[in-house]
């Protein structure tokens, strides 16, 4: 054995056993923190909600960058299934709520505290989804039609051109499934703007 190679055998040993019993040390996170120990920076390629920072990079509707907090951004999401069906009927009777809410003045007989049965969730669904596809003239007016009978409106007393109320009554209804969040400076308290969850 050549003396290099025998002085390389030894600091190799050297190493190996200083390292004897120790870890790999933990990998650093990414994220920056600020001065309240609060993590804060992109959440884009994070595999779960565990890998997110606290305070989540966001573009407020006023076109100001800051952060998000990530309990105000996942706040009140379903667990399970079951608090997911029922999480989307409640989102769903607000919105047909809000859509009728919207075209009271025009249409006689929508009761002050309507009930919404699942003929009208679905009516209400099936009328913002007109309004993606551009379909308010035929498919809108056929779903508010639908909705208005659910709720006791007679149809002699539905407006005969309700393409404008379809329009309307949808708008009504997606703005209602929007939440506003603060949007914040690094600092998580600093309040810059607004981010609109669900738009």
């Amino acid at each position: 054995m050549t003396r290099l190679a025998y002085s390389l055998a030894v600091v190799a040993l050297i190493f190996i056993s200083g390292c004897e019993g120790r870890t790999a040390p933990e990998a650093e996170s990414s994220f920056r923190t600020n001065e309240y120990g609060e993590s804060y920076g992109s959440a884009e390629g994070a595999q779960s909600l565990d890998d997110e920072p606290e305070l989540i990079s966001a573009m407020a509707t006023n076109g100001a960058s800051g952060y998000v907090r990530k309990d105000d951004l996942y706040a009140g999401e379903p667990q399970n299934p079951e608090e997911a069906v029922a999480h989307q009927q409640a989102r769903d009777d607000i919105a047909a709520i809000a859509c009728l809410d919207s075209v009271r003045a025009e249409v006689e007989g929508i009761p002050a505290d309507p009930s919404i049965s699942e003929t009208g969730r679905s009516s209400v669904r099936e009328l913002m989804n007109a309004r993606v596809a551009g379909t308010l003239p035929t498919d809108g007016v056929v779903a508010l039609k639908s909705l208005l009978a659910e709720s006791g409106v007679a149809e002699s007393s539905m407006p005969s051109d309700l393409a404008g109320l379809a329009g309307q009554c949808a708008a009504a209804a997606e703005e209602s499934q929007i939440r506003r969040i603060p949007v914040y400076q690094s600092d998580g308290v600093t309040a810059i703007g607004e981010f609109e969850v669900g738009r």
